[in-house]
């Protein structure tokens, strides 16, 4: 069951995000701004939910760069992934935060939630087991030392000098075009609210 979610979590994420789409466009009862923001500061609202798209956006190109072509094939403990052991689920939800933040929907944040929640934490306790299945020991020391979602700054293991990557571009050119996407949508949902 786990490894049928994170097989299909593109998919059913693309699936839910249409689905999510269409309810907000034909229906008369979801609100986009269900929080009543006369009682707060929207700029800080929307200045934080752009600094998060940033940030989770930055973040999801520096742990592609890192974990690009070597998904299964060897541990990664450099970089993004010295500080927690998913990143990129970490920048993701980051990401789902701001989206959160710009649309200011209670419900909308609750569904945003939800389907991150089905759909990755399954994923990752299926990448943990194959992870040890394949590098035994080799995972299990660095996952008794990176905690899985919460980042310890205090453990940074910058790249050594003169290592080099072996990542395949046309990945990390499409989470940079996603990244550059959402930074649109995010700004349109601003527009337009």
């Amino acid at each position: 069951m786990l490894q049928f979610f994170a097989e299909k979590r593109v998919f059913f994420n693309r699936i839910l995000g249409l689905f999510l789409i269409a309810l907000i466009y034909f229906s008369p009862t979801i609100n986009l701004n269900s929080i009543n923001m006369e009682n707060y500061n929207t700029s800080l609202w929307n200045i934080s939910g752009m600094i998060l798209m940033v940030l989770g956006s930055i973040g999801r190109i520096w742990a592609s760069l890192f974990i690009e072509g070597h998904k299964t094939k060897k541990v990664i403990t450099d970089g993004p992934y010295s500080l927690i052991r998913h990143p990129l689920y970490l920048f993701s939800l980051m990401i789902l935060l701001s989206l959160f933040l710009a649309i200011k929907s209670v419900f909308i944040g609750l569904y945003l939630l939800t389907m991150f929640i089905l759909f990755h934490i399954p994923t990752v306790l299926n990448e943990e087991r194959v992870l040890t299945e394949l590098h035994g020991g080799d995972y299990m020391q660095y996952k008794n030392r990176v905690s899985r979602f919460i980042p310890n700054i205090f453990i940074y293991k910058k790249v050594e000098k003169d290592t080099y990557l072996d990542i395949r571009l046309q990945r990390v050119q499409q989470v940079m075009i996603e990244a550059v996407l959402l930074i649109i949508l995010y700004e349109a949902i601003i527009f337009l609210n």
